[in-house]
């Protein structure tokens, strides 16, 4: 029962979306769609400090494992003695999660929330990415839920990211239940969400 009332709520937005992501699937257009938003990432990045980002990023990854948080959080700390803006969190995160470094990328959120550095949904985007790099759905749909109690909205980026975690997984459920969030919130789709949710 509980099943097929899931089904009923996506039933309009799965049709509404059909056509696009047939037409999409068609174009081969996915993946492209997919390196446009992450690209954006890489946009702030060169738009920021890139130099003391790059000497971060690989100090960073020259941490040994197993991975200790006292040491992520000192390096951190002396890195950014005043708290990093949005736009930085973000280049940071998104670079740690191209390199799939899913541990180093969830302990560098740890110390933004740590530090209570200003958040926007971007920041978030980026470690959904890692998680659905990783293919850990669980933390992404975590990671995700976080944004409600810190105020935050998801957007567009956000959604898709953790849509994306759940489809990879054959996690229809929960992709159902992220749809039915973003149409209640107004939140528009794309070629992305139309893709990830039929695949789903």
């Amino acid at each position: 029962l509980f099943r097929s009332r899931m089904h009923g709520q996506a039933t309009i937005w799965l049709a509404a979306l059909c056509s696009c992501s047939l037409l999409m699937q068609t174009l081969g257009l996915r993946q492209t769609c997919i390196t446009v938003w992450r690209g954006r990432a890489e946009d702030a990045c060169s738009a920021g400090k890139h130099g003391q980002i790059q000497s971060v990023l690989q100090a960073l990854l020259r941490l040994e494992v197993p991975l200790k948080s006292d040491a992520v959080f000192a390096l951190l700390d002396q890195a950014f003695p005043k708290s990093p803006d949005p736009r930085t969190s973000t280049c940071i995160l998104s670079r740690l999660a191209k390199q799939r470094a899913l541990e180093v990328v969830l302990l560098v959120f740890s110390w933004h929330e740590r530090r209570q550095c200003e958040f926007n949904c971007y920041p978030y985007g980026a470690v959904i990415d890692a998680c659905e790099r990783m293919s850990t759905w669980p933390k992404a749909l975590q990671i995700f839920g976080a944004m409600a109690p810190s105020k935050i909205e998801p957007n567009t980026i956000t959604f898709n990211a953790t849509i994306s975690s759940c489809e990879r997984r054959g996690k229809w459920l929960h992709t159902f239940q992220l749809l039915s969030t973003m149409a209640q919130q107004h939140v528009k789709s794309n070629a992305i969400t139309c893709s990830s949710s039929i695949s789903a």
